[in-house]
């Protein structure tokens, strides 16, 4: 639900509930909240800020160990354009992790902070066909079973049905 509509039910402007929202409820600009948000910040050594010339920083807005479950999913999402990885909990809905990169090592550099009897109780993780996602998996949730999520697996079986009418396609109007 957006702020707009809640302003619509309220009465009450939207951009003044969001304020609201954001300077009062939220505690967002209380310098302790805010320090614990960049609390397990990483920096990637790889990449190199042209303007300060210093290692890049990357970004954990999100890391809760208590959103752990047996059956976890992890996937890469466009924000601002910045691609995240994004670990939650498939029962829950719950995001467990969120890490402004795909890079595997760097995953696997912040989920070892996670204590090793949460990431062993992890019985199922569903992920999309990335070879980076299917190593940390395999790394980090050793007693995982590693599902391919069904947009993936129903893309690969739409393309091999495209390629097969193609090819009986061209078969046909090659016949004289």
């Amino acid at each position: 639900m957006s702020f707009a509509v809640l302003g619509q039910v309220f009465s009450i402007s939207g951009k003044k509930i969001f304020n609201w929202y954001r300077n009062v409820l939220s505690c967002f600009t209380d310098p302790l909240v805010q320090e614990a948000l960049h609390h397990h910040d990483t920096v990637d050594k790889d990449l190199i800020d042209k303007i300060t010339q210093s290692p890049k920083t990357i970004f954990v807005p999100i890391f809760c160990i208590e959103n752990w479950g047996p059956n976890m999913t992890i996937d890469d999402k466009n924000i601002g354009g910045e691609g995240y990885t994004i670990i939650a909990n498939k029962d829950t809905g719950k995001i467990a992790l969120m890490i402004m990169t795909t890079k595997s090592h760097l995953i696997c550099a912040l989920l070892q902070k996670v204590p090793i009897s949460v990431r062993m109780g992890v019985k199922s993780i569903t992920k999309d066909l990335a070879s980076g996602y299917d190593w940390v998996a395999r790394t980090m949730m050793m007693n995982a079973s590693r599902i391919a999520d069904k947009f993936h697996v129903i893309k690969l079986a739409l393309e091999a049905l495209q390629a097969v009418r193609i090819r009986h396609r061209q078969a046909v109007l090659s016949k004289p």
